[in-house]
């Protein structure tokens, strides 16, 4: 991967953050996590590849784990619940993925 493939540039500061932590001696599980770029059950996998020695397997496991969540967010937004008040006057509709409707 590239610098130039990195968007937005948030996430390439990050990345460069975590980049001077592994130089300066940081593992590659605390620097990306100091540098927000994985979410704690990763972290804590990436902890458990760097004791056991199967980095690499663990972070494949990461990789999937986290593709898998980024689908179910996606299914969220299908889920809808609608309530009204008032005869029908205010009605609004909320997704499973907090996005309100009103109409």
């Amino acid at each position: 991967m590239t610098d130039d493939t990195l968007e937005p540039p948030a996430l390439r500061e990050r990345l460069a953050r975590a980049t001077v932590r592994i130089r300066e001696g940081a593992s590659i599980s605390t620097a990306m996590d100091e540098s927000g770029l994985v979410t704690p059950v990763a972290s804590r996998m990436l902890k458990v590849g760097e004791k056991s020695g199967d980095m690499a397997g663990m972070m494949k496991k990461a990789q999937e784990m986290q593709s898998k969540m980024g689908e179910m967010q996606e299914n969220l937004s299908s889920i809808t619940v609608t309530g009204e008040s008032g005869a029908g006057l205010v009605k609004a509709t909320v997704t499973a993925n907090n996005a309100l409707h009103s109409s």
